[in-house]
């Protein structure tokens, strides 16, 4: 039988573990065709793994979830676009991951090596050799959306996976 105080460290460990990234946009807006720009700090993120994570209502979620897996080609209905310091824009090119009922996380490897022998999404696997990973540094952030939605807070997170997120 668990004590309070086992409880208390078991709640806190599973809070914290959903509440990866720093949050770069906590002021709830509309997200539509119209793109939203964040302004980020400029650290330099290192990968190879890049993942932004939107709160929002529920029903926004799931059916961007819905959307998400029913296009053949996989594409997600959320836009992004990251600009680097020099102004250059980096798509990232989204992979979905539903991190609860309100939460879910776009992904991909774009700080990994671009000349990998395979591809990530294709469902292969990868060695940490074959991600070398890269670094760069964002100032903004656009988001954009196929449909309007409501999103309440925006997290970043770069680094290496340790196992399926």
């Amino acid at each position: 039988m668990l004590t309070r105080a086992s409880w208390t460290l078991f709640l806190v460990v599973v809070l914290t573990s959903c509440e990866r990234g720093r949050v770069i946009g906590s002021k709830p807006f509309e997200l539509g065709k119209m793109p939203v720009r964040i302004v980020m700090d400029g650290q330099r993120s290192s990968g190879p793994t890049r993942e932004l994570c939107l709160s929002m209502p529920k029903q926004d979620a799931d059916s961007i979830q819905t959307a998400f897996d029913r296009t053949r080609r996989r594409l997600s209905p959320v836009h992004v676009v990251l600009f680097r310091v020099n102004g250059i824009p980096d798509t990232l090119d989204a992979q979905l991951h539903r991190r609860g009922p309100m939460t879910l996380c776009l992904w991909d490897h774009g700080l990994g090596t671009p000349t990998a022998p395979h591809s990530i999404h294709a469902g292969a696997t990868a060695t940490a050799e074959e991600l070398q990973v890269r670094t760069a540094e964002y100032t903004a952030v656009e988001l954009s959306s196929d449909r309007p939605m409501q999103v309440s807070e925006v997290r970043w997170w770069t680094g290496q996976r340790t196992g399926v997120p």
